[in-house]
């Protein structure tokens, strides 16, 4: 047994520091937007399934909204190798909540889906034809189930993903999707006219990838520099406050498959 001194000597340096710091939380929000001509994409071809035919399907993989805002590009935080983030209030509640990803009029809905590891993706085929969802993914098992006409069937993945990957349907090969699974909540993909937002990010400089299914968006100009060639930035986020990064020119050349 210690002696009563060598106790109260363990004992208090744990007194003088006290409580953890609490984590303070800034935001980050921005808008994509097509600088130049925007390539367009031929729309698929659909020559079979006659549901299909009849729907038009258009191509997905580069959307330019009226203004000009880019579609579906991610943005996403990059955690230190090793480390985890403190996550925001009412984490838990978020992460009980399935995500959707529906088979629509022989089209992927959303194009891009942001899920959390180990959160319920259900998957759900609102057509009278049947789809199967192929998930192409590295870290986690490779996924490729029939869905029934108005079937639905629900997926969990246990490994977060370095960034977006294909979703496919063999019956329909045009059909085409992407999933990105992260291990926290902190990710965004642009709405229809380029716009996202990241309510909540740990305050501090964090670094972000910026991506496209065409590629990485790099070379961006941004009010605090540029992406590298990996489309990757380090942005400070400040604590009560929401970083606008405004409006961000992509490079119509950037956007060819």
């Amino acid at each position: 047994m210690l002696p009563a001194t060598a106790a109260l000597a363990l004992l208090l340096p744990l007194a003088l520091v006290g409580p953890a710091a609490a984590v303070e939380w800034g935001g980050l929000k921005g808008r994509f937007v097509v600088d130049g001509k925007p390539p367009a994409p031929a729309d698929p071809q659909v020559t079979a399934d006659e549901f299909c035919i009849n729907c038009q399907p258009k191509q997905q993989s580069v959307v330019v909204g009226k203004s000009g805002g880019l579609a579906n590009a991610v943005v996403w935080l990059r955690a230190p190798r090793g480390e985890s983030l403190p996550l925001p209030p009412g984490d838990s509640g978020k992460l009980a909540e399935p995500v959707e990803l529906a088979n629509k009029n022989c089209v992927f809905t959303p194009h891009v889906t942001l899920l959390r590891a180990g959160q319920t993706l259900r998957i759900t085929n609102q057509d009278p034809t049947g789809h199967n969802t192929k998930f192409d993914l590295i870290r986690n098992a490779a996924f490729n189930q029939l869905i029934p006409a108005s079937g639905k069937i629900s997926k969990q993945f246990a490994e977060a993903e370095s960034k977006p990957l294909p979703v496919a349907c063999n019956i329909h090969p045009f059909m085409r999707g992407y999933v990105l699974v992260r291990d926290d909540p902190y990710m965004a993909v642009a709405d229809a006219e380029g716009r996202f937002e990241i309510a909540l990010l740990p305050a501090g400089t964090h670094e972000l990838q910026f991506w496209h299914e065409t590629g990485y968006l790099k070379n961006l100009a941004l009010p605090t520099g540029e992406t590298s060639r990996r489309g990757r930035a380090e942005l400070e986020v400040v604590a009560g406050e929401t970083l606008d990064l405004g409006d961000i020119a992509v490079p119509a050349e950037l956007l060819v498959d």
